[in-house]
């Protein structure tokens, strides 16, 4: 079992005390988000709720879209799972720069409106 993909993304998903987080040479372009607003909402909801955000914020990279586990069979939707209020959503961008951007459309998205 331990070298099954969805074992790894186990560990990504859930925030274990002394669990091994896998970071690789780009964990400088990711965003770690949690909300409560993400309980029991199908991880493809919370993709089009962090895309609005990220536009409302005149975020002009490409929208956020959920990723795809390998070698796991088609009945396997990562859209379909239930995101819990413990839940981080992980976001991986292409560069430091889209990461940078996307992080001051969300933290604009907190902000009081005048």
């Amino acid at each position: 079992m331990m070298d099954h993909p969805l074992f790894l993304f186990g560990l990504k998903l859930y925030d274990m005390p002394g669990a091994v987080e896998f970071f690789d040479a780009d964990f400088c372009n990711t965003l770690v988000i949690k909300s409560d607003l993400f309980d029991k909402v199908p991880l493809k909801e919370v993709c089009s709720m962090l895309n609005q955000i990220l536009l409302r914020n005149a975020y002009m990279s490409d929208l956020l879209e959920v990723g795809k586990l390998k070698d796991i069979s088609e009945e396997f939707d990562l859209n379909n799972i239930l995101v819990r209020q413990d839940y981080k959503i992980q976001i991986r961008f292409n560069t430091f720069e889209e990461a940078y951007a996307a992080y001051y459309a969300f933290s604009s998205a907190n902000k009081p409106i005048d």
